[in-house]
């Protein structure tokens, strides 16, 4: 009697061996569905937080190079230096020197490159990871000209803390060339970079750093994508510089890898990308020709990497 129990019809048989195939295909798809929208999601740009991150290192690599000269003090790092600052302008190498972490300084460059300004010497104890202890001891320094913040509010300056410098230093004052001086934009040094009228201390930084990053100059025109100069201030440099593509550092695109080509200004992510997929398909490049064949290289892309990729 109980084998009756398992006895089925023809359609009951179809019945069940479609059931079964519903409940495996429920099952694989519930597997599948997560992969599928994975793949949809678009690829994230990381390009911003690795310009930061080379900004920061390169900031480091300057001081260390300042404390081995002989004509630096060293700064131990266990005795942070107290002077005045302003932290909409300062480097990650004024941040370490001040003694903050170096992820503090990071936090501030990050802030900074989203937009963020600090309005007042209070605003600069929002930052992540920056403690009570740290903000009071920096505080009596902070000084904030009203010209780097978008705010008509009056600059306020912490002058009751009994450590606060009353009177500040006396600088001497920078000597400048004579009209009609001519140097080499990419053989200047800081010093020599703020002896042009217009350029401090801030945008000789800056002119240096993005000089390291390209590679060189190859028109003094480049002066442009340097963070911060005006179509105005351009027009009062341009006469000044000089370039010599001669002493251009170019990059191998055989033997580099994919964060070396992302590092310079020029390359963006899917062009890096594109790179390294191409070499993979070719094993060797030979010529731009193969470059142009890539969509994500435009005919003004490939014009302005020419004088920094080579196919050694």
């Amino acid at each position: 009697m109980w084998k009756d129990l398992f006895y089925f019809t023809r359609k009951e048989k179809k019945a069940v061996f479609v059931l079964i195939g519903l409940i495996i295909l429920l099952s694989f798809s519930s597997l599948m569905i997560p992969y599928f929208l994975a793949l949809k999601q678009s690829p994230v740009d990381y390009r911003k937080d690795i310009e930061a991150y080379i900004e920061f290192r390169e900031s480091l690599q300057r001081m260390e190079e300042k404390s081995r000269s002989g004509n630096n003090t060293r700064i131990e790092p266990h005795k942070p230096a107290l002077f005045i600052f302003n932290p909409n302008t300062a480097d990650s190498s004024s941040f370490i020197r001040l003694g903050l972490k170096p992820f503090q300084a990071r936090n501030i460059l990050k802030y900074r490159n989203k937009g963020g300004r600090f309005k007042i010497p209070e605003d600069f104890s929002k930052i992540y990871g920056l403690n009570r202890e740290s903000f009071e001891r920096l505080k009596p320094y902070i000084q904030i000209p009203e010209d780097t913040v978008s705010t008509k509010k009056p600059r306020i300056l912490p002058t009751d803390f009994p450590e606060y410098p009353k009177n500040k230093p006396d600088y001497p004052k920078q000597e400048k060339y004579a009209e009609g001086t001519v140097i080499d934009l990419n053989t200047a040094d800081t010093t020599e970079l703020k002896k042009i009228p217009g350029i401090g201390s801030v945008f000789s930084e800056r002119i240096v750093t993005y000089r390291n990053r390209l590679g060189g100059f190859y028109s003094p025109e480049q002066l442009k994508e340097v963070r911060g100069v005006t179509p105005e201030m351009y027009l009062q440099l341009q006469n000044r510089f000089r370039v010599n593509p001669a002493g251009i550092s170019r990059i191998s695109v055989n033997h580099s890898d994919f964060n070396r080509l992302i590092s310079h200004p020029y390359i963006s992510y899917p062009q890096a990308k594109a790179f390294i997929e191409l070499k993979k398909k070719k094993g060797r490049l030979h010529s731009f020709d193969q470059i142009s064949l890539l969509e994500e290289f435009s005919e003004k892309d490939i014009e302005r990497l020419t004088p920094y990729l080579s196919f050694d």
